[in-house]
């Protein structure tokens, strides 16, 4: 993917940054947002807290690898959490960097970091919140993922990484969990 593609795809994939730079109200993207406006139709009022700590704890260097079946609602989790986040005030929208990573390569993620973080930069030293949606059917994500946070900001950052599938040769334990996963390790 060219770095205007994934640029592109960044900007049309997080709108709350157009409203916080404008400053206009940071969770009025949801109105229009597809994944959540098809929830209405189903909806049984049921708001699982899988990603409560990210949605309320202060931003630190969490990892977070989350695998279901498709359609169980791992995206409109996602996308929950991103509204959660952008009513604190003590979190900048810019800081929120979403992503679905489908029909990308790992190369593409390398570039996705370092085009995310330009396109945040106006929130500099502030963390980042990744949310890198279907990621996991990327082949060679992990290793993508191990570099990254080893040896770039994205280190310091809270990542959760999302996906249905899996890619055979992916060794996340290996990868990403073994003295990796941020100061704080749930399993």
């Amino acid at each position: 993917m060219r770095d205007d593609q994934i640029r592109s795809r960044l900007v049309l994939t997080n709108p709350w940054w157009q409203f916080a730079t404008s400053g206009g109200d940071a969770t009025a993207w949801e109105a229009a947002d597809q994944t959540l406006q098809s929830r209405k139709e189903f909806d049984l009022a049921y708001r699982p807290s899988t990603l409560a700590d990210v949605a309320s704890d202060p931003v630190d260097d969490k990892l977070i690898i989350l695998r279901g079946p498709r359609r169980v609602g791992k995206s409109v989790l996602i996308k929950d959490t991103i509204a959660a986040l952008c009513r604190r005030s003590d979190v900048d929208p810019r800081q929120i960097v979403y992503l679905t990573a489908e029909s990308m390569r790992a190369a593409d993620l390398n570039r996705v970091a370092t085009i995310g973080r330009e396109l945040t930069r106006s929130v500099e030293p502030a963390r980042r919140i990744w949310l890198l949606d279907e990621v996991t059917s990327i082949s060679g994500w992990t290793e993508a993922i191990k570099f990254l946070r080893g040896e770039t900001p994205f280190g310091g950052d809270t990542v959760v990484c999302t996906g249905s599938s899996w890619d055979d040769r992916s060794e996340a334990e290996r990868d990403l969990l073994t003295g990796r996963a941020g100061t704080a390790s749930t399993r």
